[in-house]
């Protein structure tokens, strides 16, 4: 009396009743269905999928596997906020890496003003500054320090590409620092209601 949704479950299903086995040439298991079969024999070819994160050595014998793996750690259940940035991670060992490496150990101090980076890169960019090196924008006026502060803006407002998106209300912003600041307000609105809550039923 079982329903399928899709016809080649059924086909599997009435397979099974029937004893029609997927047999593995290499080894004694047998399944019900064919794709299962080559899902397996992936193991027996040595193909592997690997986690295309940064600082992830995982690698995985199916594309499902990984797809689950990367949900878990990667995109979801990120708990783990550094409070000088606001970049978040699934781990408290990464947040920690992440602290170390981007706002502590050594520094590389600009010789002009007080500003120290963890980069070298980054304390040449900022140079410029100094320098007066601009960065003009060619559909207005405007002018930067950094090339990446130019780019942002003609993306902002010449072409309008915002590819960071509020899961909240679903504004849209071209940096990542600046929707954080503005998940920050959803943040505080929650906070307000729950502590209102709290105290109408301490009433």
């Amino acid at each position: 009396s079982k329903s399928f949704s899709q016809k080649s479950r059924l086909k599997s299903h009435l397979l099974y009743h029937e004893g029609v086995m997927f047999n593995c040439a290499r080894c004694s298991q047998s399944f019900t269905e064919k794709g299962s079969l080559k899902k397996h024999q992936q193991e027996h070819e040595g193909i592997s999928f690997p986690c295309d994160y940064r600082d992830c050595s995982k690698s995985y014998s199916n594309r499902g596997t990984l797809t689950a793996h990367q949900r878990m750690v990667h995109e979801h259940f990120k708990k783990h906020t550094c409070n000088q940035c606001l970049e978040t991670f699934s781990r408290k060992s990464d947040l920690e890496k992440h602290k170390i490496l981007t706002h502590e150990g050594n520094r590389f101090s600009c010789d002009k003003c007080s500003k120290s980076y963890s980069e070298k890169q980054s304390l040449k960019r900022h140079q410029l500054v100094h320098e007066g090196i601009r960065f003009p924008c060619n559909n207005c006026s405007k002018s930067f320090s950094m090339k990446t502060s130019m780019t942002t803006h003609q993306r902002e407002v010449h072409e309008g590409i915002k590819n960071h998106t509020c899961n909240q209300c679903l504004k849209t912003f071209a940096r990542r620092p600046d929707l954080k600041k503005h998940e920050l307000i959803h943040e505080g609105k929650r906070f307000h209601s729950k502590s209102y809550s709290q105290k109408g039923s301490s009433k």
